[in-house]
Parts: C-alpha cells; structure tokens; sequence
C-alpha cells in the first residue's frame, strides 16, 4: 500500500490534511525552538539554567532551571529532576506558541485516525471479498471446511 511507510506508520503523503499538519508542526517547532533561544539570550537566562538547551516535559518546551532560581522566571513548572536540583519550566512567554504545537498535534492525529479507519475498512472489505472467492471454489472448500471444524487443533493423521 502506498500509504504505508517500511516501518508500517502511515506515509504523511496519506493525504492532503496530513501533510500540511505534519508540514505546519515541523515549522511551529522550528519558531518554538526560536523563540526559546532568542527568550535564553534576551533575558540573560544562561546562569539560572541548569544546561544550555531545552527539553521537552508533557509534550511542552520548557528550560532546565537550577532549582535555587525559581521564582526569577515567570512560568509553569512541568516537572522536577529526581535528584530536585532541576525545575523543567516553560516560561509564560511561550505558553502561546506550545499550545499551537499542541493543538497541530491533536489535528495531526485526528486525520491520522481517520486514515487508519478508511484503510481498515477497506482491509475488511477486501478479506471479505477474498473469503468469498476461496469459499466458492470446491476444491478450496474441501480443505478449509475440515480445518474449521478443529479450530487450532491438529488435524487427525491420515
């Protein structure tokens, strides 16, 4: 099928609607990655982090904050490091943009299952037209018929 990938994901070439969402999720992380660097630099928050990069808690961009400086930096926090010596906060100023990562992400998914639906109804149908054909053929019917009656047991030995 063509709209299998190798791995058997769905191809974002599905459909119209999946590749755009997929293509529009690709640039939100691109401006949210963005934007949490240029926030890092413009407010001089290296010091207070506990790594120069950013992560993602609960499906949020959020920043490594050394523990002893919460409270400098408005924002919510999502998680705490097992040792507590790191808070993983996402910073109010971008609240906004994560929350339009989230919402592509649930359109994304929302034409995901529906694709999946059509495929499997489609699957169903042609298993259906295939087990008609074998049914019909005699020969077919004389091998299938026995094996039925055993369900999963070994057939006798001849």
């Amino acid at each position: 099928n063509r709209c299998l990938s190798p791995d058997g994901g769905l191809r974002d070439e599905s459909s119209p609607e999946l590749f755009s969402a997929r293509a529009e999720i690709r640039t939100i992380h691109r401006r949210c990655t963005r934007q949490v660097k240029d926030y890092v630099q413009e407010q001089g928050l290296s010091p207070f982090l506990q790594d120069d990069f950013m992560t993602i808690s609960s499906d949020r961009y959020v920043l490594p904050l050394r523990s002893n400086f919460k409270g400098r930096i408005p924002g919510v926090v999502h998680d705490v490091s097992s040792t507590g010596s790191t808070l993983f906060l996402e910073p109010l100023d971008i609240v906004e943009r994560n929350n339009e990562v989230a919402e592509r992400e649930n359109e994304y998914r929302r034409e995901l299952t529906r694709l999946l639906r059509v495929l499997a109804a489609i699957d169903s149908l042609r298993a259906r037209v295939w087990t008609d054909r074998v049914v019909r053929t005699p020969s077919a019917t004389m091998r299938i018929r026995p094996r039925m009656a055993f369900r999963d047991r070994p057939l006798p030995s001849s």
